[in-house]
């Protein structure tokens, strides 16, 4: 085991669209860098996605996916700060601290959407709303196999959700996930709660940008409203990591709006690696 990785995963694949979130990657790493130093996932700049097995750009994700997987395996960190592109590039370090704890994770999501869908349920067939569905094992086959380990419903929060699919909001009901709104957010004792109740040591922190109110923080992929604000947002990361061994963190989907807000996204970073 090394220690801490801190790694980077400027992926745009897991959209399709255009490469801004892969942009905004870049620009984050560029303000951070030094100090941190990044182990560097390579992908792909340009290239010509199509949907192959119900995924938009099939191939190219699943060649990030092996490649994430083994920059993580050669350093075998206990604990991982990811700067991703999209919510897809999730899959092999939460898989693996979910591993390396041997299950003893809760996963705390903090995203406007769910990222539950599969290929079958997906209109877009983007693979950014399908990365926690894959971690709890559903997905192609040549995806959940390159995941280190499986979820178990029971250790997923979803936290400020409030734009799922109606398949996602079938599948929440009927495996009962827990679903705490963005307003209930900075009413700590329920989101405490939530997690104390999963009974795990270590946490996870997965956090897309758009779990934030758009007309408070603008700088993401899909604006989505009545998100927190990002003062609260960071007042409940601070108490998170007073109050849970946070293990792993990410910041993704993060695409700045003219020149964006690098002393915002600077403090953020901070309040996420002092967790």
């Amino acid at each position: 085991m090394s220690g801490h990785l801190d790694l980077y995963i400027p992926e745009w694949q897991g959209y399709g669209k255009h490469r801004a979130v892969a942009d905004g990657a870049s620009a984050l790493r560029a303000q951070l860098c030094p100090p941190l130093s990044f182990t560097d996932v390579p992908v792909p700049e340009n290239e010509t996605l199509e949907v192959e097995h119900g995924v938009l750009g099939y191939h190219s994700n699943l060649q990030m996916l092996r490649a994430a997987r083994e920059s993580i395996e050669a350093k075998d960190p206990e604990t991982i700060f990811l700067i991703g592109g999209t919510c897809a590039s999730e899959i092999a370090p939460v898989s693996f601290l979910n591993k390396r704890y041997d299950g003893d994770l809760a996963v705390l999501w903090f995203d406007a959407h769910g990222d539950l869908n599969t290929p079958e349920s997906s209109t877009s067939k983007r693979l950014h709303g399908m990365p926690l569905r894959m971690l709890l094992g559903d997905g192609p086959q040549a995806f959940t196999s390159l995941a280190f380990s499986q979820l178990m419903r029971s250790q997923v929060i979803l936290a400020g959700s409030r734009d799922l699919d109606p398949p996602e909001v079938s599948y929440v009901q009927s495996q009962g996930i827990r679903c705490i709104p963005a307003a209930a957010l900075i009413e700590w004792n329920e989101l405490a709660g939530a997690v104390h109740a999963i009974g795990s040591r270590n946490l996870y922190v997965h956090l897309d940008l758009d779990v934030l109110d758009p007309e408070d923080f603008p700088h993401v992929l899909i604006p989505t409203p009545g998100g927190i604000g990002f003062d609260d947002l960071l007042k409940v990361l601070r108490v998170l990591g007073d109050e849970f061994r946070i293990v792993g963190s990410s910041i993704v989907e993060y695409v700045p709006v003219g020149k964006g807000d690098p002393e915002r996204m600077e403090r953020l970073v901070t309040t996420l690696r002092a967790a």
